[in-house]
């Protein structure tokens, strides 16, 4: 019921022209993401597992609206996280042309909770294709990513959803 559409980051630096992720367990990612509406503004990390694949975690605000009940401002916010299994394509048309334009390409599946108010929650199941854009010299990636969810806990309906993002590399 879901397909995907996210673009998220890689950890790999540019060297020659083409991203090479190191092998290390130990390559970690963390920085900041601004998402679209049920999508979370805050934190995220990459954890890769080898060259070709990572656990992606973004967490943070994901809703905010202000409404007025009984005469009253009443400000709401739902916070939320989500975690998605990347597979890196490193070698997209050819050997020599792993890249499109100059972006890594990723894509994966994944799960996201939302906590409000009380007792509202929301579980949901997403696909997610994304892409980076590794900065030459520099541990830094830019990410742009985009996921389509289903939520299968409360208020069972399909959404698009979009996230944008640095991260330094370590």
């Amino acid at each position: 019921m879901f397909a995907a559409a996210a673009l998220s980051s890689t950890s790999a630096p540019l060297a020659a022209g083409k991203p090479q992720v190191e092998t290390d367990a130990k390559k970690w990612g963390v920085g900041l993401v601004l998402g679209t509406v049920g999508s979370p503004t805050g934190i995220s990390a990459k954890k890769w597992l080898n060259e070709d694949r990572a656990i992606e975690i973004n967490a943070g605000l994901m809703e905010s609206r202000e409404f007025v009940e009984n005469g009253q401002t009443v400000q709401e916010d739902k916070y939320g996280a989500t975690v998605d299994m990347l597979w890196h394509i490193n070698k997209l048309l050819t050997e020599d042309e792993p890249r499109l334009g100059g972006v890594p390409l990723n894509y994966g599946f994944g799960a996201g909770a939302m906590a409000g108010k009380g007792s509202e929650f929301a579980l949901e199941i997403r696909g997610v294709v994304g892409g980076d854009y590794f900065f030459e010299n520099t541990p830094f990636d830019a990410f742009v990513s985009f996921a389509i969810s289903y939520r299968i806990y409360r208020q069972r309906f399909s959404h698009g959803l979009g996230l944008i993002g640095v991260r330094y590399n370590f």
